[in-house]
């Protein structure tokens, strides 16, 4: 998936949503009764979800000043936030982790101008 639509899907994710990364292309799951019975028939989990985010931030890093993507760096890092405050919020280690993806990923966000 072309890295402007992956950080538009990030900046869709909301409260309770969870990342399915097995696929090509990731997709976003919403919550229901059988989500985290298809995840686990699947083989995905929170490592995985973790996993994929570190290479969406390792490729924005990448990424040359001015480029079109970096505009859509602070959407992506609030949808990430959503699933920390929600999703993964009883576990310390997961949130920790997505914290840190955040703060890397609201480095590329221009300061507002006043």
């Amino acid at each position: 998936m072309e890295l402007s639509a992956t950080l538009l899907m990030l900046a869709r994710l909301r409260e309770w949503d969870r990342l399915s990364t097995r696929r090509t292309p990731a997709s976003v799951e919403p919550r229901t009764a059988w989500a985290g019975v298809g995840r686990w028939m699947r083989g995905e989990g929170r490592d995985d979800t973790l996993a994929f985010l570190q290479r969406v931030v390792e490729r924005v890093e990448k990424l040359p000043e001015g480029s079109e993507a970096l505009a859509r760096c602070g959407g992506a890092a609030d949808g990430v936030a959503r699933l920390m405050d929600s999703t993964y919020a009883g576990d310390e280690r997961v949130c920790a982790s997505l914290q840190l993806l955040v703060e890397r990923l609201r480095i590329f966000v221009a300061p507002q101008k006043q």
